[in-house]
């Protein structure tokens, strides 16, 4: 979209239109004020990988500059936590899919050293020139990564103590049926 073209909504079953004195819209000042990146990447057919678009959240969200993840966009993988390439790997490769959708979370370690969690959702659109667009978000999501991991693992430690504990333990759903017990439970 231009930077001064007017957004337009759609108006039915007696929703009031907007304002007409609404702001021209200017996409990427609008995407770079948000807490992610988003970006356009252009596949070509030998292969060979650009960046059309990538928004100033890559200075938050990744702690680069967007006009280093622009001219280099395949270093990004050398970021991303080796235990999690293959699978970024498998996600990118999803996407190269005219019409695909995929989701991937990772660890990518910042230029500072830090670790965080990030989750990517993408999809590719074939243009009319034959090169494949995949556009997407990728958010900072460390505070829910590690929010699941510390549930997972109140969960394993309250196993442990369940399965370890003199007395008998039995746990039931709703409906009264068991769902499991304790070691000591089974004697």
């Amino acid at each position: 979209m231009d930077p001064g073209h007017r957004a337009s909504a759609s108006v039915s079953r007696g929703d009031t239109p907007p304002p007409a004195t609404a702001l021209p819209l200017d996409a990427q000042g609008f995407a770079d004020r948000l807490p992610c990146v988003v970006y356009q990447l252009i596949i070509r057919g030998d292969g060979s990988v650009s960046a059309a678009f990538v928004s100033g959240g890559a200075r938050s969200v990744l702690g680069l500059d967007p006009r280093a993840v622009s001219a280099d966009p395949l270093a990004l993988r050398d970021r991303v936590d080796p235990r999690d390439r293959e699978r970024v790997a498998a996600h990118l490769h999803s996407l190269r899919n005219a019409g695909a959708a995929s989701t991937v979370e990772c660890r990518f370690v910042r230029p500072s050293g830090e670790t965080v969690w990030l989750r990517d959702q993408g999809a590719a659109a074939l243009l009319p020139c034959g090169e494949l667009a995949v556009e997407g978000v990728v958010a900072d999501i460390t505070a829910e990564a590690s929010a699941r991991e510390a549930l997972e693992e109140a969960q394993r430690r309250l196993a442990m103590h369940l399965d370890n504990s003199p007395l008998a333990v039995i746990e039931w759903d709703r409906d009264l049926r068991i769902v499991r017990w304790s070691k000591s439970a089974e004697r």
